[in-house]
């Protein structure tokens, strides 16, 4: 029997889910380790003092099927039933002089 070339990936981010939905797609065999209990890497939540922290918002760039980098969301089916809502605005970074980047 020919048994499929085998990949380990660490990480269950969207890089390493993303490499691992890839290598299966070309034929491969994947593992996947990830030391957190939930996959996402930076792509997920957490709570300090009081307060939930989204870190996942700023990896979303590339889901609006206008743009280039759509293509990846596209081919990994990973928001094919989601409800996305484009805002005029990405977000806004204010510092400490007051000045405000808007993306």
């Amino acid at each position: 029997m020919n048994e499929k070339p085998k990949i380990l990936i660490i990480g269950a981010g969207v890089s390493g889910l993303s490499a691992g939905i890839y290598a299966q797609m070309n034929g491969f065999q994947t593992t996947i380790y990830e030391m957190h209990n939930i996959p996402g890497g930076l792509c997920t939540a957490w709570r300090r003092r009081g307060y939930i922290f989204d870190g996942a918002v700023r990896y979303l760039a590339g889901v609006n099927p206008n743009t280039k980098s759509h293509q990846l969301w596209d081919e990994l089916k990973i928001l094919q039933d989601t409800l996305i809502h484009y805002y005029d605005e990405f977000v806004c970074i204010e510092g400490r002089d007051g000045r405000k980047l808007h993306l």
